[in-house]
Parts: structure tokens; C-alpha cells; sequence
């Protein structure tokens, strides 16, 4: 394709440069130039774009719904990670599938009036915990997880 001119140079959030592309064979076009480009043509107007010939490339702006599934997905990772120490010294896992674990087996001990439950800690230590152990990882892991929720408007 015989590029005759290009104009509107904008980041994207992949590293990557759009650009409105005047070409012989179609006139302008949207186009989105990459450094690894198959196409020759793109490789050069990436390069070009680079160094400020068709102006100065505008930073990447996402949409308020694209930086809020951001924040989303932060928060969503943020969650899974959560570890909590007791004050006995035993790490749990405190993500949202561990604190339900351990609030049916601290609501199953009390049922059964059974004083330890077999529990696998993040570490993958297999260990003997109690129901006050459980308890307060759960409450540590809830609270952890409540102070990543709230994402701003």
C-alpha cells in the first residue's frame, strides 16, 4: 500500500500507535501501526510516528468503563492474593473461596462441638486448627478483602 500521508497520532494501551492513514489506492483510513507489524508499511509508520513526523502522539485515554474493569480486575487479583496471619502464627489463605471454607467449618466445628479440624494453610502446611484460629482468619481475611473493595467512582 503507498502511504501518502498520516495524521492524529495516539498511543493505545498495547503499545501500539493509531493513526488516520492516507493511502493511494483508498484514502483515509483508520489504522493501527505496531514495531512488530508483518506488513513493512506498518513497521514504517510506527518508526515515523516515533520520532514526531506526523505530530506529537497523544497519550492513551480509556473511557471511564475501560478504567473501571480495570480497577475491577485489580481489585478481583487483589482479592485472590489476600494471606492473613493469626495470632498464633499460622498464614491462611483469605480469598473469598477460603473465607466461605472456613465459615462452614467454624459454623460445623460449633454443630458438632468438635474442638480442631484438619486445614491446609497457604504454605500448604497441613495443620490441626481451632474454631478461635478459623475465626479470626476469616474476620483478618474480610477485612483485608473489605478495605481493597470500594472502587472509586
Amino acid at each position: 500500500m503507498n502511504v501518502l500521508s498520516a495524521k492524529n497520532p495516539k498511543y493505545t494501551k498495547d503499545g501500539g500507535i493509531e493513526l488516520e492513514v492516507e493511502f493511494a489506492e483508498v484514502g483515509f483510513l483508520p489504522f493501527l501501526a505496531s514495531p512488530n507489524d508483518i506488513e513493512t508499511h506498518g513497521r514504517d509508520l510506527y518508526n515515523r510516528a516515533m520520532v514526531g513526523e506526523f505530530g506529537t502522539v497523544a497519550s492513551c485515554v480509556e473511557s471511564p468503563e475501560e478504567i473501571r474493569a480495570g480497577a475491577k480486575a485489580n481489585r478481583a487479583a487483589a482479592v485472590e492474593a489476600i494471606k492473613v496471619t493469626t495470632s498464633t502464627g499460622k498464614t491462611f489463605d483469605g480469598d473469598e473461596v477460603a473465607q466461605t471454607r472456613m465459615a462452614r467449618a467454624i459454623i460445623g466445628m460449633e454443630a458438632a462441638g468438635v474442638e480442631f479440624i484438619t486445614w491446609v494453610l497457604a504454605d500448604n502446611t497441613v495443620t490441626q486448627a481451632t474454631q478461635a484460629e478459623l475465626t479470626e482468619a476469616m474476620v483478618k481475611a474480610g477485612q483485608a478483602q473489605a478495605s481493597v473493595w470500594v472502587i472509586p467512582e
